[in-house]
């Protein structure tokens, strides 16, 4: 039995930060040492001392790594089967549908709600973290993001230089706000108390020092040594005590002292994992009487009994004796035990997994097999499941050619799931791929997602090179494919042409994750191809049979429906195509690019409709979404989309969203003109004409090959409209006519809205006030019927400020400008409001609009988010589950929002936001 001495310092350490879990804040701990200098052991006292805490314990496991959400369904084990959710119970984990992890992980966030109800704390401890499965890691990091004021104490343990990597999304957390718990070794008296408390013989005191120069006061080490060395030879005085033996020969001693059938369960424990079925165990081992087998193997320190839901099990004391017992097997006997696994295990996943590590050779038809597993996963979108089958596939097959083609595209697969540091880490393992091309093209991809555009494009480049001399058609496809993604504002029509060659030169993969039928209209629309839009978009409806409310059926065609209709001016249809894309992710991977693009996308319609509350909430969610599922490189384009309603409302914080923001986009290379358009927003709002045109003279050095696209970037509108202010009409005039043309040309209302605005303020600096006047009367005939509150009001502010000079126009001007006024207290665009009530003040006498939001400029986007929904009456559990937050997170944000705005329950909040 493993005595604990010592370590008062580290047991108080995690008691603290038990009690900092118990006060409501998420505490993270990353528990690390060497091999052997007693991180279990220290958990294991921590966990049995615990008392008024849900405790949930789960092992990672080197040889269990490829079985999803294996670790997950350890720590829920504990949890009777009725407490579970669907998509958190045994069958759901384990089956060959499984939601991916953004699904598990937002039933983890419910789950823990419950379990700490009524102020329990829950204590998660994973041994040997880095080596849980990829799902597991990634489902339960998207969970910890959501419980940071839940009462919720996470322990992971992790060997200094272990084998196993955390997933990018559980490092990002320890790196933010973990800490770490380092053991070393044992002082020189602990190692003397462990002498007592082990073998009631205390050593003298050169002995025992003796000791601790040997072991570095390593438990495992020194405990090796008092088993081995008699009494006389531990008291000695000079000289160094003898090397100990590894902790390997310890354990096969321990196990060479067993009954026969004793080591043939031990050995078949082995094989089956950490831990086991008994009756499995006993079955492999072809043991007749397993009580009788596993008591001397208890007695040993070997193996521990545990008791699951639905049987009795065993688990290895520690996780190197299971190391130590399934690695003293020679590989025919390993292979054979694998092999005979496989024929007794229940269900195909398992049977696959142990029929993979019976083969150490190449195994062509296995290899298959395995890839028709991945396939399976991909049709599931459990993208880092797939990319690991296809490892092993690569690995099992004597085709070079195919063991490539595998290998590229699950690098691609962890690469689409966010899995970016696993990808590296394998494309640095891997000996040069003998395919250049394949070679190029993941160096490109890799760099893409790392935000180092420049360098992928080069990479990405020389791989189309090399496929002009060797053709590879479905890898040109992905290559063209990633160039269409890898192009600079100002150059769609280049970005056009990529797409088209590659919908040209293969048809699409089902098994390979692609975004090609929304990039191909989004750069299609960009470069004004209107015409090859339309066909793509009449393409993926006519495929769902005509039906856009849905919008669509894959994951790419809701897109596609949005982006079109968006670029129609049928703001609320786009909007619902997205949010339709958007739910179909949450159903499959919320987090996938193209989940991300749905809300982002969605967001910015949202935007341009005045529904800015929920354009903030979805941006928001984007923004974490992006990540904590390791898609980094998309973090500044919903960024920047939620600065747009912040800095319209005047929020105090803007500098700080927009200061987040350049630094996300400043740790890429790409998307700085979203940043620049960011903060000509925020200029705007300010009435910093200057800033404006400071912002976006950039674009002016390189416009686009079309006036009018991207929608999202009217940079010429803001641009034209400052410089008039500026009295810079030439160069307003020079920005402002091509968008002009290009707008009438295509009877584009939203366009042509906005180029009135700037119209007017030009012909206004110019002194043509009859054409100003006229260009004013264009607008509100424009504006008619048009979804878009915020950029009528402004015209409206506009038209108002003009008609107030005008010595027979202050009547109409007090009208209009009240209908701007009404429009902006409405949306709480405290910035405008204020404007427009200083013309109407001028213009005599006025009732005074305030936003009843000062909302937007009190709370931050998540309160604001929360806070909308509580008003419209959702509970906190219904809010959870929009927002993908803990039940205790809405409370703490909601708590947060009655005292900012001085309110003191839901009524109260719901008259204010109904009063605006």
């Amino acid at each position: 039995m493993d005595h604990l001495v010592g370590r008062d310092s580290e047991l108080a350490f995690l008691a603290a930060r038990l009690a900092e879990a118990r006060a409501g804040r998420l505490q993270l701990v990353l528990l690390e040492g060497n091999q052997g200098v007693g991180k279990t052991a220290l958990l294991r006292r921590f966990l049995t001392d615990l008392d008024e805490a849900e405790t949930l314990v789960a092992s990672g496991d080197e040889l269990e790594q490829s079985v999803p959400f294996g670790v997950l369904t350890q720590l829920l084990g504990g949890i009777r089967a009725e407490r579970l959710s669907a998509e958190l119970s045994v069958a759901t984990l384990s089956g060959t549908a499984a939601p991916a992890p953004v699904q598990i992980g937002a039933g983890l966030v419910s789950l823990a709600g419950e379990l700490t109800a009524g102020h329990t704390a829950l204590v998660l401890a994973i041994d040997d973290a880095t080596c849980a499965d990829v799902s597991s890691q990634q489902a339960l990091a998207f969970a910890l993001r959501r419980l940071r004021h839940d009462p919720v104490l996470v322990v992971l343990v992790a060997q200094t230089d272990g084998q196993g990597v955390f997933s990018d999304g559980l490092r990002r957390l320890l790196t933010e706000f973990g800490s770490r718990l380092r053991l070393a070794g044992l002082t020189v008296d602990d190692l003397q108390r462990l002498a007592v408390a082990q073998y009631a013989t205390p050593m003298s005191g050169r002995a025992v020092q003796l000791l601790h120069e040997v072991t570095d006061g390593n438990p495992m080490h020194a405990r090796a040594l008092l088993e081995e060395l008699s009494p006389d030879e531990l008291q000695r005085e000079a000289g160094p005590f003898p090397a100990p033996r590894s902790f390997r020969l310890m354990v096969l001693g321990r196990l060479a002292n067993c009954p026969s059938e004793t080591q043939r369960l031990v050995v078949a424990a082995a094989v089956l994992g950490r831990s086991c079925r008994v009756e499995d165990a006993a079955r492999l081992a072809g043991v007749t009487d397993p009580l009788a087998a596993l008591g001397p193997a208890v007695k040993a320190g070997l193996l521990v009994e545990h008791r699951r839901p639905f049987d009795a099990g065993v688990a290895f004391v520690h996780p190197l004796m299971r190391s130590a017992v399934y690695h003293d097997l020679g590989l025919d006997d390993r292979c054979a035990l694998h092999a005979r696994a496989a024929q007794l295990a229940d269900d195909p996943a398992t049977a696959l997994t142990h029929r993979i590590e019976a083969s150490p050779f190449t195994n062509d038809d296995l290899a298959a097999e395995v890839a028709q597993a991945a396939g399976q996963d991909a049709a599931q979108h459990r993208w880092a499941q797939a990319g690991d089958r296809l490892l092993t596939a690569a690995r099992l097959t004597s085709d070079r050619r195919l063991r490539e083609h595998w290998f590229t595209y699950a690098v691609d697969m962890m690469l689409h799931a966010g899995e970016v540091a696993r990808a590296a880490d394998h494309l640095a393992t891997v000996p040069p791929l003998h395919d250049r091309a394949r070679h190029h093209y993941l160096q490109g991809r890799l760099a893409m997602v790392r935000g180092d555009f420049v360098a992928s494009d080069v990479s990405l480049r020389q791989a189309w090179a090399q496929l002009a001399l060797a053709p590879d058609p479905p890898l040109a496809r992905a290559v063209a494919e990633a160039l269409t993604i890898r192009v600079d504002y100002g150059f769609y029509d280049i970005a056009a042409e990529w797409a088209t060659r590659a919908n040209q030169v293969a048809p699409l993969d089902a098994d390979q994750p692609t975004a090609l039928p929304f990039l191909t209209i989004m750069v299609y629309l960009s470069a004004g191809w209107r015409q090859q839009a339309r066909a793509v978009f009449d393409e993926v409806t006519a495929r769902d049979g005509g039906a856009t409310e849905s919008g669509g059926a894959t994951d790419a065609d809701g897109l596609v429906v949005g982006a079109f209709l968006r670029s129609c001016d049928d703001l609320p249809a786009a909007r619902d195509a997205f949010s339709a894309a958007a739910a179909f992710h949450r159903r499959h991977d919320t987090a996938a690019p193209m989940g991300l693009t749905a809300l982002y996308l969605q967001s910015l319609v949202e935007y341009q409709m005045g529904e800015w509350d929920e354009a903030t909430t979805h941006a928001s969610l984007a923004t974490s979404l992006a990540a904590d599922s390791g898609q980094v490189w998309m973090t500044a384009s919903p960024h920047a989309a939620m600065i747009y309603p912040l800095a319209a409302r005047g929020a105090p914080d803007i500098s700080a969203h927009l200061a987040r923001a350049a630094r996300a986009q400043r740790d890429h290379t790409g998307q700085a003109e979203l940043i620049r358009m960011a903060r000509a927003r925020v200029a705007h709002a300010a009435g910093d004409h200057g800033g404006v045109v400071t912002a976006l003279s950039w674009f002016a050095g390189r416009p686009a090959s079309d006036p009018i696209e991207p929608s999202d970037l009217p940079w010429r509108v803001l641009y034209a409209e400052a410089l008039a202010h500026l009295g810079r009409t030439d160069a307003a005039e020079t920005v402002l006519v091509p968008f002009e043309e290009a707008a009438a040309e295509r009877s584009r209302r939203s366009a042509q809205l906005g180029a009135v605005r700037a119209r007017a303020a030009l012909e206004l600096a110019r002194g043509h006030m009859d054409i100003a006047a006229a260009t004013f009367r264009q607008g509100a005939v424009l504006g008619r019927d048009l979804p878009m509150p915020f950029e009528i009001a402004l015209l409206d502010l506009a038209h108002g400020s003009f008609l107030r000079r005008r010595a027979d126009g202050q009547a109409e001007a007090v009208g209009v400008l009240r209908a701007a006024g009404d429009t902006f207290a409405r949306l709480g665009a405290a910035p405008y409001l204020a404007r427009c009530e200083r013309e109407l003040a001028a213009c005599g006498p006025s009732e005074t609009r305030r936003p009843p939001s000062t909302w937007a400029g009190l709370l931050t986007p998540q309160e604001l988010s929360v806070a909308r929904l509580a008003a419209d009456g959702l509970s906190n559990r219904q809010i959870a589950t929009e927002l993908v937050l803990s039940v205790r997170t809405i409370e703490y944000h909601l708590g947060n929002v009655y005292r900012k705005l001085g309110l003191r329950s839901r009524a109260h909040l719901a008259a204010t936001r109904h009063g605006r």
